[in-house]
């Protein structure tokens, strides 16, 4: 059966969507800030001050960093979708190597590593990547075990909480 880290994943899609709400409505504020304020010092007086012409320059600045809030919500919430895609093809062949899985999805094995890498470090999976096998090894015992590296050989393997032995080495864990 498939680990994924529920909550994790629960935590993103909230964050995602909060980050997009947020991103537009300081955007958009930051914007009609920066352009009245950019309209009003070109009709106004004309001694404008350094600081009445700098003012819409900063406003429209802070806008240009919520753009970059809505991108990274954009960036998160593709990874979401990517990992649901990515639990689907898992839950039919869960043996199925890095470079298969990405043929079965017509992507660069390059970015389906490097989407993989990003969901384990999230925390969306109870596994990890062999890298020697091109192979996402997921966490199978169940929801109490935890991936540790082998003090024998080094190994990194998923382990329940009452311990077990190494598959590579046979050392106790």
């Amino acid at each position: 059966m498939l680990q994924k880290n529920t909550s994790r994943v629960t935590v993103d899609k909230a964050l995602s969507l909060l980050c997009r709400i947020s991103g537009w409505f300081w955007a958009v504020f930051w914007v009609t800030i920066g352009v009245v304020g950019l309209f009003q010092v070109l009709a106004g007086k004309p001694d404008a001050k350094a600081v009445d012409w700098a003012m819409p320059f900063i406003c429209l600045g802070i806008a240009a960093l919520n753009v970059r809030l809505i991108r990274y919500a954009n960036r998160l919430s593709q990874l979401l979708k990517d990992f649901r895609l990515y639990c689907a093809v898992f839950a039919r062949e869960p043996d199925k190597s890095i470079p298969d899985l990405a043929a079965a999805l017509n992507l660069p094995a390059e970015d389906v590593l490097k989407r993989l890498q990003t969901m384990c470090k999230r925390g969306y999976f109870n596994g990890y990547i062999d890298f020697q096998q091109q192979r996402m090894l997921l966490d199978t015992a169940g929801g109490d075990s935890k991936v540790i590296s082998c003090p024998g050989c080094g190994a990194r393997s998923a382990v329940s909480a009452h311990g077990g032995r190494c598959p590579y080495c046979g050392s106790p864990l």
